[in-house]
């Protein structure tokens, strides 16, 4: 049987985004270790499930992605539609 992990961004309160839908609190917190953890995270599985507005972000942008000059090789996605 697989596991399902997860990894979530939430306030010590409890919010994940503010009462329009911003998520500009993480901007703060963010630095190159979180980068680096979220990275492994990531890339060390095999499936990612993703909620409707984070793949609606992530949908617009990744198939543009294999055509970037500058994206690594590791950073482009295999995508099925």
């Amino acid at each position: 049987m697989r596991k399902i992990i997860t990894t979530m961004w939430v306030s010590l309160d409890g919010f994940i985004a503010g009462p329009n839908g911003e998520m500009d609190w993480i901007g703060e917190l963010y630095d190159e270790a979180m980068g680096v953890y979220e990275h492994n995270f990531v890339s060390s599985a095999d499936t990612l499930l993703l909620g409707r507005v984070t793949y609606q972000s992530f949908a617009g942008a990744w198939p543009h992605v294999p055509d970037s000059p500058t994206a690594r090789r590791k950073r482009k996605p295999m995508l099925a539609y």
